[in-house]
């Protein structure tokens, strides 16, 4: 039985079962293998990253970590697309970059080295959604005539069972999460109540994610009813203020409506 690995990450700000598959179960060295094709032994040191300053909690991601001080790696896993991740990255990666590089190297008059920043969006929403695509800071820019001096390049990834199979034979980590993923909707459409029992049973017998749904079972269950359960929250929010948006604008128009028509009245009797 494979261990737990414990201790790699402190993650006080969201529990996934996709955080935790690639920090506290296994290092996220396969998935980066994986994603950028590369080579790096599984043993590698990993140092994982976070903004800890109080001034930019909101600069949160998903996966951030440097691997032999050469890369700065940032995974992002999204259910909806977020044009605007870009901008996000962008400032995340500042603010990492002045968390591990000493002050003195920004005065220096000599080139100082620093670590190749790499990004990557995964995708796993229910929209249709091509298996590969980017998203590029400067689509952004108000004014595109003057030359592009800055830009940001977001490679996104259609992490949905059955897309991008050659990514997923180089990490069946990120295969059974994305079986997982599909059985939950597939059971949910029969049986919302059952469905991530049913998704554990069906992933189980079928050898994906095996171990770790074997040795993490409950928590896994509590971790996907936590998630599954702020999405709803957010559906709820957003057709609310849609709601309340639309309830708005016919209010406004009738108060115009109003104040038009006592105008037109008073116009009528001046006359």
């Amino acid at each position: 039985m494979k261990e737990k690995k414990k201790g790699k990450v402190k993650r006080n700000y969201k529990d996934t079962v996709f955080i935790d598959l690639f920090t506290s179960w296994e290092t996220p060295i396969s998935l980066y293998n994986a994603l950028f094709c590369s080579d790096v032994p599984k043993d590698e040191r990993v140092r994982y990253l976070q903004v800890s300053n109080a001034l930019y909690t909101s600069l949160r991601c998903d996966l951030a970590f440097t691997i032999k001080d050469e890369l700065i790696v940032i995974i992002e896993h999204q259910s909806t697309i977020n044009e605007n991740m870009p901008l996000r990255i962008l400032l995340y990666i500042a603010k990492l970059y002045e968390n591990i590089l000493e002050e003195e190297a920004r005065y220096r008059r000599t080139l100082k080295p620093i670590p190749t920043p790499r990004f990557v969006v995964l995708y796993n929403g229910k929209e249709r959604f091509p298996e590969r695509s980017e998203l590029r800071l400067s689509d952004a820019y108000m004014l595109k005539e003057v030359g592009i001096q800055l830009d940001v390049i977001v490679p996104v990834i259609n992490i949905n069972y059955g897309n991008n199979k050659e990514i997923m034979e180089r990490c069946p980590t990120l295969n059974g999460y994305s079986y997982m993923e599909d059985r939950i909707r597939r059971y949910g459409a029969i049986d919302e109540g059952s469905k991530f029992d049913k998704a554990i049973e069906d992933c189980i017998e079928n050898d994906m994610i095996k171990e770790y749904l074997q040795s993490e079972q409950k928590r896994v269950k509590n971790m996907l009813q936590a998630e599954y359960s702020f999405e709803k929250e957010l559906q709820v929010r957003v057709a609310e203020e849609r709601e309340i948006g639309m309830m708005l604008g016919i209010e406004r128009g009738r108060l115009e409506g109003i104040e038009r028509g006592s105008y037109e009245t008073t116009i009528e009797t001046a006359r």
